[in-house]
């Protein structure tokens, strides 16, 4: 990316990006606190989109740089804003009030079935969601209705801090409150809730970094771990519309049954203890 030529006190910069489609196209990039956001501003008449959100996944690269390139150019191009946050998870997890508030039209990231438990999670209303993990971006910018443009590199800030945005959401269409992810969970990740008895993500931080146990373990399949590798796990469609039979016998050994078991019995006598 070009260096800004000039810093305004409230944090925007200006910057010519030259192309073979547009001669010279004006940009303003502005610079959001907390977790990285960078809005950028076209200066083309609006179209029918306002605001895209676009996700840089950028702990796990789920979707690839020249993809996420070709769709700022093209929103840029159309005189479209452009937020860029690094990681979509990390943001429902720590300040779910960025998406609650963040008045996009679109939001362009992964899997819509993981966006649409992403948003749930973060009790944000779900604005219309273009999927390019799976998607082309040609198919995405159709259904943008907007066309392709030069593109220049786009770098993502870094994620602040040592914890990886790895953790459970709940797909509500699917899920029927067994409860079994609770029992099963080492690291208090759920809770059911005592008066509506639906389960809960309350510790993603628990989570341990790249196991999907529990989404194994889930007999509907409701469990969504965006950033993995494996469908339906990763709330990809394509072979989720049948609900995955885990052979837990054959999954994990008796060992683990056993310290399963010791660990919920122990709880119980500790919460006995205290009452």
């Amino acid at each position: 990316m070009p260096e800004p030529k000039q810093v305004a006190p409230e944090g925007r910069c200006r910057f010519k990006l030259r192309s073979c489609v547009a001669a010279e196209a004006e940009v303003k990039i502005q610079l959001l606190p907390k977790n990285g956001w960078i809005l950028i501003k076209g200066n083309q008449p609006m179209s029918k989109t306002r605001k895209i959100l676009l996700c840089g996944c950028v702990k796990y690269r789920r979707i690839p740089q020249t993809s996420l390139d070709e769709i700022i150019a093209a929103a840029k191009n159309d005189g479209i804003e452009v937020a860029l946050t690094p990681d979509l998870c990390r943001v429902a997890a720590e300040q779910p009030e960025q998406l609650r508030n963040s008045d996009a039209d679109v939001v362009v990231a992964c899997y819509s079935r993981a966006i649409k438990a992403l948003f749930d999670y973060a009790g944000a209303e779900l604005p219309q969601n273009c999927d390019l993990r799976s998607g082309s971006v040609e198919s995405v910018l159709n259904e943008l209705e907007l066309a392709p443009a030069a593109t220049s590199t786009t770098t993502f800030p870094e994620v602040p801090g040592d914890w990886v945005p790895w953790f459970p959401i709940i797909d509500r269409e699917r899920c029927v409150a067994c409860g079994k992810c609770v029992d099963f969970c080492l690291f208090g990740v759920y809770k059911r809730d005592p008066k509506t008895k639906k389960i809960e993500v309350i510790a993603p931080q628990n989570c341990k970094t790249n196991c999907p146990a529990c989404a194994r373990m889930c007999p509907d399949t409701a469990i969504i771990f965006p950033k993995h590798e494996d469908s339906p796990i990763n709330g990809g469609e394509g072979d989720s519309t049948t609900p995955v039979k885990i052979d837990t016998q054959a999954t994990f050994d008796h060992d683990l049954y056993s310290k399963l078991a010791a660990r919920r019995s122990k709880k119980r006598s500790a919460d006995l203890y205290k009452k």
